[in-house]
């Protein structure tokens, strides 16, 4: 099963190792509107992309590079296996990193072998500013994510997946409208 590890955010999390060393080390609360102290988020994405599991693949293909600022993106997510489909966009400043889909709009993020294309819908995936390198990761689960959790971690600057899944990140270049 694959869970995400948090501290003080989530009573589903047990046994988590992560969890109780964050814990221990004096996990503190951000101040408002800023991301936890260690929330470099190019690091933990590569992170979650060098633990994925290897027979999981994954891959997300961009409709169109460069993407000029303002524009909506559309994507497409391979993968050899059916699962739970995730989509997180790192901004283009790597200061916040957003789950952009599932969504309130389009909550249905299962897919069998081969590929979707997002976004699908009435929804759109905007490219948002400054100019400048921003990236997609695509994260393909066997089990359902809890949503909140991720949240809860995106919001204080953390990011862990564990347990089986795959993953795959693009980088996009974004250029002024």
């Amino acid at each position: 099963m694959v869970s995400f590890c948090m501290t003080k955010f989530s009573s589903k999390v047990t046994g988590c190792a992560l969890g109780l060393a964050l814990a221990l080390s004096g996990c503190s609360s951000p101040s408002k509107g800023t991301p936890g102290p260690d929330a470099n988020w190019l690091q933990r994405m590569d992170a979650a992309l060098r633990q994925a599991t290897p027979a999981l693949q994954v891959r997300v293909q961009p409709a169109a590079s460069p993407v000029k600022v303002g524009e909506a993106l559309k994507v497409r997510v391979f993968s050899n296996t059916a699962g739970f489909v995730y989509l997180l966009q790192l901004d283009s400043e790597a200061k916040a990193l957003q789950m952009a889909f599932p969504n309130a709009v389009d909550d249905a993020n299962f897919m069998g072998a081969g590929y979707i294309d997002l976004p699908r819908g009435t929804w759109q995936l905007p490219a948002r500013g400054p100019a400048g390198v921003f990236y997609l990761m695509a994260v393909i689960s066997p089990t359902q994510l809890d949503l909140a959790a991720l949240q809860a971690q995106l919001a204080y600057g953390r990011f862990e997946l564990l347990g089986a899944y795959g993953a795959s990140m693009v980088p996009l270049r974004l250029a002024k409208p």
